[in-house]
């Protein structure tokens, strides 16, 4: 029998990719702007630390140490920067 997960994220990614905006307006909340970068760093660091421990991946390796902070860097100062 077909996996029916496959064909939810099948679909989703059809949707995504079809998705056309119809607004010029952006999607942010109206409190966007109240924490400051450093405070959204912070925060997003430690939720990707919880993903990473759900991976199973040890943060105390050379590698992986500084990984959540970095990540949370790239997504506001550079994926959703301005």
């Amino acid at each position: 029998m077909p996996d029916s997960h496959f064909y939810v994220e099948e679909l989703d990614d059809l949707l995504s990719e079809q998705h056309i905006s119809n607004s010029i307006d952006t999607p942010l909340e109206k409190d966007a702007f109240e924490s400051s970068d450093e405070e959204k760093i912070k925060i997003i660091s430690k939720h990707f630390k919880e993903i990473m421990n759900t991976l199973g991946l040890d943060l105390t390796d050379d590698s992986l140490r500084g990984t959540p902070m970095r990540v949370a860097r790239m997504f506001v100062k550079e994926i959703f920067s301005g």
